[in-house]
């Protein structure tokens, strides 16, 4: 992606990464060893040690949805059939996916019901980003914008 000029965001911050960034797990190797690649997410060095072997909280998640599924379409999914259905084939198999027909949506909706399940059967710590300002960063100049006097 990188190669092509496509930007690549962290996941957890909103942040543009330049040129180091790690590769999250999403659910903590340590606790749930998974290397599909919905669990793969891109992270800022600074926020991958951040959360180290802790749980992402639902309402992290939840935030970080619409940026995760981007991810996905960016490095799976848009990227020809084969990895397209070799991605919701590994989701379906780890996940509990309730549909035939897998969405990007289902697959978040899966991710918080098993983080769910993870947090109650293993105890992992929560983790909650410290700074989510790139990720609201559109959407509150979308609602600053809306609330801008008018000048008559």
């Amino acid at each position: 992606m990188r190669a092509a000029g496509k930007p690549v965001y962290c996941v957890w911050s909103g942040a543009r990464l330049r040129d180091e960034y790690d590769v999250d797990h999403c659910f903590p190797f340590a606790a749930w060893p998974c290397g599909d690649a919905w669990n793969l997410m891109p992270a800022s060095r600074q926020i991958n040690i951040q959360k180290s072997n802790r749980l992402v909280t639902q309402a992290a998640l939840e935030r970080a949805s619409d940026t995760i599924s981007n991810w996905w379409n960016d490095a799976f999914l848009s990227q020809g059939d084969g990895l397209r259905r070799q991605f919701f084939l590994e989701a379906s198999q780890t996940l509990p996916i309730l549909v035939a027909t897998p969405e990007p949506s289902d697959v978040i909706d899966a991710m918080k019901v098993h983080r769910i399940r993870l947090s109650k059967d293993q105890g992992l710590r929560p983790w909650e980003p410290a700074n989510t300002a790139g990720l609201n960063r559109a959407a509150a100049a979308s609602v600053a914008s809306m609330h801008q006097p008018t000048i008559e």
